[in-house]
């Protein structure tokens, strides 16, 4: 701080020259309480046709919700290790790993079987561009509909740990596990080889302003293209799913009453959670993000 002199005749007047101050830093998301119907392995969640859908491993069930707040228990087909629910072209549809079923729902309600071209360690499902694009862990192999119906089988570049699918800005964007290897696609059939900027335990991805993609152990990194990507510093590990909404990304991690939130994919900062619990899965819609997690009926949603 200083001091500026200004003269006019025999007059001096000497004022106080005021330094601007920095801008305050971004206040994190608070996160409010919410409860599930019942007590699962509560794996991943989506938002579409004004509903937010919870699906659970091991277990036959699932749950609903329109505001994110209050939930009522639904009923799969069949018991089985559900782990991953997107929502495009009007339905529901949900993947299992270990085998070669699937789920769809026009409603998150009511829900029918279908089939997988086989059976798979199936990890992750996307849609855009008018398909929904699985794939699956321990193979070289993934599966793409155009309605989440009827399935048939693609290749991908390399045999791998696949665990994360996502669409946006015109691609399909797929990460493995324990490798630099990833892969792009513009039409989720065929599939080229990217490089992610480090060897890391890459599962999960998001498309907002940006693709982000984030690891168990190793951070995350970020990309504008999907294919150049650029390494970034995450101050928590074992992140377990991240999604984008209203500007935000928000990113869920195990065993742990601490998140990440992000307003450009590549500054994060710690935000509480309201439980200590294995959280597994985050998604947005209807103005607020939705995170559940294993082992509990707990939940937390964040209003933005």
């Amino acid at each position: 701080m200083g001091y500026i002199e200004l003269r006019t005749g025999q007059v001096a007047l000497r004022l106080q020259a005021i330094s601007p101050q920095p801008p305050e830093p971004p206040q994190p998301p608070q996160a409010s309480e919410m409860t599930l119907p019942a007590s699962r392995i509560w794996r991943s969640v989506t938002y579409g046709n004004g509903k937010f859908v919870a699906i659970a491993s091991d277990s036959e069930f699932g749950a609903y919700s329109t505001d994110g707040i209050n939930w009522i228990e639904m009923m799969m087909p069949v018991s089985r290790d559900w782990c991953s629910v997107t929502y495009g072209g009007g339905k529901f549809v949900a993947i299992a790993s270990g085998t070669d079923k699937g789920v769809y729902s026009i409603d998150g309600i009511n829900w029918a079987e279908m089939n997988m071209p086989s059976s798979k360690y199936w990890t992750s499902i996307a849609y855009g561009n008018g398909k929904f694009v699985a794939i699956s862990g321990s193979s070289s192999v993934g599966a793409y509909s155009v309605d989440g119906i009827n399935w048939t089988e693609m290749n991908m570049p390399s045999y791998g740990q696949w665990r994360g699918v996502a669409y946006g800005d015109g691609k399909f964007i797929a990460v493995r596990y324990e490798t630099t290897a990833g892969a792009y696609s513009l039409d989720g059939i065929t599939w080229t080889t990217m490089s992610m900027p480090t060897t890391a335990d890459w599962n999960c991805i998001a498309y907002g302003e940006k693709f982000v993609a984030t690891s168990i152990r190793d951070g995350g990194a970020y990309s504008t293209d999907g294919i150049s990507w650029t390494k970034t510093t995450i101050p928590l590990g074992f992140i377990h799913s991240v999604a984008y909404g209203n500007g935000k990304y928000l990113a869920v991690s195990g065993i742990s009453d601490i998140g990440v939130y992000s307003i450009d994919g590549i500054n994060w900062i710690t935000m509480a959670m309201p439980y200590r619990i294995n959280w597994l899965g985050i998604a947005y819609g209807a103005n607020k993000f939705v995170a559940i997690g294993e082992g509990s009926d707990k939940g937390a949603y964040f209003e933005l």
